[in-house]
């Protein structure tokens, strides 16, 4: 339809539609449709969104038979013996037919109150002409009623029952997906016109079948319509959708990471749905690959609103990857050539495994992504939690990380800054109750560290109300005293406290730069150093951390009958204490208890700490562990092992560590260890609406830029371009100048002609790369 006269009559015919009622099913006037358009820009520029409304709220019997005409021709030419023969079943036909019915759904599912409507028209089963009835007429479908298969009446003659219209659409389509001359080459080994055969080599197939450049357009045409049809999702108010109450912005069509949302989702699909794929990539060892490609975009996008879809699906893919045992094991190997990652997530004078450079790595994202990732913790927290059973020989470092997350959420501020803080804390002491149980001899640096810390983990076997209200108290007092260039907004800094300090290896252990002090809550310094540096990162807390989070559970299960100071033990640790071995107990004073009003004032999130809240979690903490072990080791180790990591009495204690293997209690803990929890990523509504919301997001900001402009996706039609889309907003950036590679209207042939003319000079790959920098494109918001 090169001609301007064919695409006149093709204009006219459209008009027609919205001017005259009830054009005849039989009128020789809707082979136009699929005979005039010669490409996907003829049918979307001539279609116009305001055409189509028009005809769908004021014509609606022309809009249904026009639907019904182009499904049912595209089924005549599916299933004709000799298509696609250019004279007796063109392939132009079927694909004009594909292009009509993309570019009407979405004004389809935009609409309201078409909603009963489109149940009907296309989820009824219906009534098909017989075999005898479809010589007389190309059209296969009459206007039936649902109701009328209810009825007890013999049947018409030449109608049969047949499928809903939009289950009998998708099975044509997937079979024209597999059909040999149109979508697929001719198979030696073919027994029919579909072949289900792979399209590409790859896990499961060594060869490629081989293409054209007509055969793969005629499959994006295919797919193109299939991803239409399931795009109602994106004209559903986010209201309607469980999505998560964060301002975050969705991935728009950035250039520097347009192709890896895509990369990402697939690879995240095939882990959950192809066990044998994710056997492969987790035995073959090429996890660590995609860990050092899932931590880079999570870091180096943490900060920034418009990628946060992207550094969660990250999180979750790791998380993943997590629960396969050997995943946990492969990550013992050593880290080689860490020298050549990126800068952004490059350790200074790292010297260790992958299992230490993922656990310095999610300390990271805590600690340095500003409260950003907050309901992401409980994902970070548990691929600590899925490794932490298999990691052997973790560095000092990484033992420091995870005291200092331990220090951080045992804050305080912390705790009772939120309802549901503490399990997050809950979640850090599994973890290394995990190593602790399952590894002791092989991790003598965290044992060392947890020795370091033991006032710490006292301190919050003995934590009350009222001992929380006086820390807080102090913690305000030291801010006050310093530059006070930083508030307190009673909640913990989780700072990157080693980063900004770094020392290096030769010099200290970072296991010597672990502070102690006489206040049991001042181990670790993450509180008390706000002024210190720019890194000093505060988590928002105007929404709970973990009750909008997509998490699994991180708590244990405790029968109800346990006594509450025994809830943080195992089963097997409670029947092996001495009988009659006193229970401690916990009371706040009652000056501490009529007071509480007033030293926690109702949070914005509209939380305050009580003590019956502080009794159903305290006790449960998983804290007896590490407690006898501190209580097994602590009395046979000098004050000077404590001072230095470096110091002499240090390191021959960390050598000697694994012997204390043999001391009764700590031998009972390790020889009989708890079983193995796996954190699995688990979907529910509100990860099904964050999910369904960010694949959305990325599929339409890749097709709003239609192909024939500068930049723009190749192929690409803006198939929802002027509906009004409801499950994200658009916002439109403003309408940039013509320039040199960006041509607008009549400058567009001299344009192209110049760079072609000049593409080979060395400055055009700069030019475009300033060009794309200035550009800004639509931002998509969720709502």
């Amino acid at each position: 339809m090169g001609a301007s006269e064919s695409k006149l009559v093709f204009k006219q015919g459209i008009f027609r539609l919205s001017e005259e009622k009830d054009i005849p099913a039989d009128d020789p006037y809707w082979a136009r449709f699929w005979e005039l358009p010669e490409s996907s820009e003829d049918v979307f520029s001539l279609f116009t969104p305001a055409d189509i409304r028009r005809i769908r709220d004021h014509a609606l019997s022309n809009f249904e038979t026009l639907l019904l005409s182009v499904t049912s021709r595209l089924t005549v030419l599916k299933n004709h013996p000799s298509f696609p023969d250019p004279e007796l079943a063109p392939d132009r036909d079927a694909l004009n037919c594909v292009r009509i019915l993309t570019r009407l759904l979405p004004f389809v599912y935009e609409a309201e109150h078409l909603e009963e409507w489109e149940e009907k028209f296309f989820w009824t089963r219906r009534k098909k002409r017989t075999r005898e009835a479809q010589v007389a007429a190309e059209v296969l479908f009459d206007e039936a009623q649902a109701e009328d298969l209810d009825q007890t009446a013999p049947r018409a003659t030449g109608f049969e029952d047949a499928k809903p219209l939009a289950e009998e659409l998708i099975d044509n389509l997937l079979e024209l997906l597999f059909y040999t001359n149109f979508t697929i080459p001719p198979l030696p080994t073919a027994k029919s016109k579909v072949s289900y055969s792979i399209w590409q080599s790859g896990v499961g197939c060594n060869t490629s079948m081989g293409s054209t450049k007509e055969l793969e357009n005629n499959r994006c045409e295919i797919l193109r319509l299939l991803l239409t049809l399931t795009g109602k999702a994106m004209y559903m108010p986010s209201s309607l959708l469980p999505m998560q109450a964060t301002n975050s912005y969705l991935p728009g069509s950035q250039r520097s990471v347009k192709w890896a949302p895509e990369m990402l989702v697939l690879f995240w699909e095939a882990l959950q749905c192809n066990k044998r794929f994710r056997s492969f990539i987790i035995d073959s060892n090429r996890s660590h690959d995609f860990v050092i490609l899932c931590i880079f975009y999570a870091i180096e996008y943490k900060s920034d609103p418009s990628k946060q879809g992207v550094v969660r699906m990250c999180i979750f893919i790791m998380q993943t990857m997590s629960v396969e045992p050997n995943f946990g094991q492969s990550l013992n190997t050593k880290f080689e050539a860490q020298e050549t990652l990126p800068q952004s997530i490059r350790i200074p004078a790292f010297r260790g495994s992958y299992a230490d450079f993922l656990i310095m790595s999610i300390h990271t994202l805590i600690t340095a992504s500003k409260g950003k990732l907050n309901t992401v913790y409980p994902a970070l927290l548990a691929i600590i939690n899925n490794i932490a059973p298999h990691v052997e020989h973790l560095s000092p470092s990484s033992c420091s990380k995870l005291l200092q997350l331990f220090s951080s959420m045992s804050a305080p501020s912390f705790l009772l800054a939120n309802e549901t803080n503490h399990t997050l804390l809950s979640s850090v002491l599994e973890s290394i109750n995990s190593i602790l149980e399952h590894q002791f001899t092989k991790n003598p640096f965290l044992v060392y560290a947890i020795l370091k810390y033991r006032k710490r983990f006292e301190a919050v076997r003995e934590f009350t109300l009222e001992s929380g209200q006086q820390e807080i108290e102090r913690q305000n007092e030291r801010r006050k005293s310093s530059s006070g260039s930083h508030e307190f907004v009673g909640s913990p800094v989780l700072s990157a406290s080693e980063e900004e300090h770094p020392v290096s290896s030769d010099t200290r252990s970072p296991l010597g730069r672990i502070p102690e002090e006489n206040s049991p809550f001042s181990i670790g310094g993450d509180e008390d150093s706000d002024d210190e540096g720019e890194g000093r990162d505060t988590p928002a807390q105007d929404s709970p951390s973990v009750q909008t989070s997509r998490r699994p559970s991180i708590s244990s299960v405790i029968e109800e009958s346990v006594p509450l100071q025994l809830r943080g033990m195992s089963e097997k640790a409670r029947g092996k204490m001495p009988a009659g071995q006193p229970s401690f107990s916990r009371q706040n004073s009652m000056t501490s208890q009529s007071s509480l009003s007033a030293a926690f004032p109702t949070s914005s999130s509209g939380f305050t700490p009580t003590t019956a809240w502080l009794e159903s979690w305290l006790a449960e903490l998983p804290l007896h562990t590490i407690l006898t072990i501190v209580s097994a080791i602590a009395p046979h180790v000098p004050e000077a092992a404590f001072r230095s990591a470096s110091s002499p009495e240090a390191r021959t204690l960390i050598s000697n560590l694994p012997s204390f293997l043999e001391d009764p209690a700590i031998h009972t803990i390790v020889s009989e260890p708890s079983p193995v929890r796996v954190h699995s990523f688990e979907w529910s509504a509100l990860s099904m609406g964050w999910y369904e919301s960010l694949l959305w997001g990325f599929i339409f900001s890749s097709e709003m830029v239609v192909g024939t402009a500068s930049g723009a996706t190749p192929g690409t039609v803006g198939v929802w371009n002027g509906t009004s889309i409801k499950l994200f907003k658009v916002q439109e950036a403003a309408a940039q100048g013509p320039t040199l590679l960006a041509p607008k209207g009549a400058v567009d042939a001299v344009g192209s002609n110049l760079v072609q003319r000049i593409g080979n000079l060395s400055f055009r790959r700069s030019s475009t790369q300033e060009s794309q920098t200035s550009s800004r494109p639509p931002s998509i918001r969720e709502v």
